[in-house]
């Protein structure tokens, strides 16, 4: 259940996301509706997995944790999650390199695309969605579960990219392509 919590996280971020960017809707209810599912399935997924806590916390640090108050309270709700989750894995390396070399691609990607919407951004996402995708089906998970131990936080992280990359998609091409 924790990888559909990621990944139900992912679709309800980037929902959330792309509807108050994007100024798609603006029903109070389903806003509001959208950010109780963002906090339900980050509890969910968080909490009992220390490194996907603390790399929600870190990525809405970095990414879009203070432009405004839903985000902050994801930073809350998040580092909450990590001290009740807190346990080091039996490897620290793999999460130390996986959360250098993923902010170094979220900022990368933000500086540029800046636009919220474009088709290079969409042909961005669906290359992501693709490369979860392999990676998840892959040998590499396991053979990286054998030199590292236990990585079942890169399983969610990947669920919750796949999440957030497929909403993407359906947005960006309704943007692109059939927005009246």
């Amino acid at each position: 259940m924790d990888l559909l919590y990621s990944f139900l996280f992912g679709v309800s971020v980037k929902i959330y996301d792309d509807i108050t960017d994007l100024k798609l809707i603006d029903n109070k209810l389903v806003i509001e509706s959208l950010k109780s599912l963002n906090i339900l399935f980050l509890t969910l997924a968080g909490q009992s997995d220390f490194i996907f806590s603390l790399y929600i916390l870190i990525t809405s640090l970095l990414t879009n944790g203070f432009d405004e108050e839903h985000w902050k309270s994801i930073i809350i709700i998040s580092s909450l999650l990590c001290i009740i989750s807190f346990k080091l894995p039996e490897n620290i390396i793999l999460p130390i390199l996986f959360f250098i070399l993923s902010t170094l691609l979220l900022l990368y990607e933000d500086k540029k695309q800046p636009e919220e919407v474009s088709k290079n951004k969409l042909f961005t996402r669906i290359a992501v969605l693709l490369g979860c995708i392999i990676i998840y089906i892959s040998p590499l998970l396991g053979f990286l579960e054998s030199i590292f131990g236990s990585i079942h936080y890169l399983s969610k992280i990947i669920m919750l990219f796949c999440g957030m990359m497929l909403i993407s998609i359906i947005t960006q091409s309704y943007m692109l392509y059939f927005r009246p």
